[in-house]
């Protein structure tokens, strides 16, 4: 009957139904993490935990666990040293939001840029951009609109709700950061995030670090 037609199934087949399962599930819990988020910050409840970090580190952990939905994207990164001050599981969040972003709206054999750079003392400017067909110019200021979904973006058959932009904008601000979007020098979309940098002196040269 149909209840064993699963055992059927060839090994590949069974691995490939739950990877897809998996991949619902995290879409899912993202959908509602951010709804969650959403409504956090709406209602002005969002306490972030601020604390020092290296941003490099805090990266990694949001792009690895999108490199395997990356399919053929080539994904460049040019991230240097900067120790900010930051809300680490509002930054990942935010990330994750941006580049799953990218990842929806770019076709498969797209460019995808993770890169910072220092813009002063006191700010960092970290851009997620890519290789996409981007927005229309009008259409960059409504971005982080809620529930604003740009024309003309080539989305799979789900295009999402809108609000991950929002969610990246609202978490980004409650830790005292800035988010903007523009068209990217390789083609698409780019959203440039300020994060405060930490003033921490540099160990001088020739001194061992206590």
């Amino acid at each position: 009957g149909s209840l064993d037609s699963d055992s059927a199934l060839s090994p590949e087949d069974r691995h490939a139904n739950t990877q897809a399962i998996e991949r619902e599930v995290e879409y899912l819990n993202a959908l509602v993490a951010n709804l969650l988020d959403m409504s956090r910050i709406e209602a002005g409840v969002l306490r972030p935990d601020v604390e020092l970090y290296d941003l490099d580190d805090a990266l990694t952990q949001a792009i690895a666990r999108l490199r395997p939905r990356l399919g053929g994207r080539q994904l460049e990164l040019e991230v240097g040293p900067a120790v900010v001050r930051i809300d680490a599981v509002f930054l990942d969040a935010a990330v994750a939001n941006v580049l799953d972003n990218a990842i929806k709206y770019t076709p498969a054999d797209a460019r995808i840029r993770v890169a910072t750079a220092i813009q002063d003392a006191s700010t960092v400017r970290l851009t997620i951009e890519d290789s996409g067909d981007g927005v229309a110019e009008e259409a960059l200021p409504h971005l982080f609109d809620k529930f604003y979904r740009a024309p003309g973006a080539r989305g799979g058959s789900r295009g999402g709700l809108g609000i991950g932009l929002a969610v990246v904008r609202g978490l980004m601000e409650a830790t005292g950061g800035r988010v903007t979007a523009r068209r990217s020098g390789i083609g698409g979309l780019a959203i440039d995030i300020d994060l405060p940098l930490a003033a921490v002196a540099p160990v001088p040269d020739g001194e061992a670090a206590p």
